[in-house]
């Protein structure tokens, strides 16, 4: 699909689905669904900055474990989120500051383990 901000919405419609599908668990179906949100999002505001390009998402079903692996791809600016400072999110600590909460809450959020960047 292309990286626009449309697209966001079109790509957590589909892990939902998917999910779904799979019969995932209503809580890993959301926390999924923010984590493709906070993901996706990033790709279609920073990947691109010099003009449009494509995000794919892959979702494959494991069986041992019981899961489901989920692939973002994309042809953008190199990011790794495992480089990435963490934000300070102390109380009142850059109350006007977002950058960086959307990788921080998917890694946290869902203990992510970011491979094959």
């Amino acid at each position: 699909m292309p990286a626009v901000p449309d697209s966001i919405r079109s790509a957590i419609a589909f892990v939902e689905e998917e999910l779904a599908a799979m019969e995932c668990p209503a809580k890993a179906q959301t926390q999924l669904s923010i984590a493709t949100d906070e993901i996706i999002g990033n790709i279609v505001h920073y990947a691109y900055s010099m003009g449009i390009g494509s995000v794919s998402v892959r979702i494959e079903a494991l069986d041992e474990p019981r899961g489901a692996r989920i692939t973002f791809m994309d042809m953008g600016v190199v990011f790794n989120p495992l480089e990435a400072r963490e934000p300070d999110i102390k109380p009142g600590a850059g109350e006007q500051r977002t950058e960086g909460l959307g990788i921080y809450l998917a890694n946290k959020m869902l203990s992510l383990g970011v491979r094959d960047i």
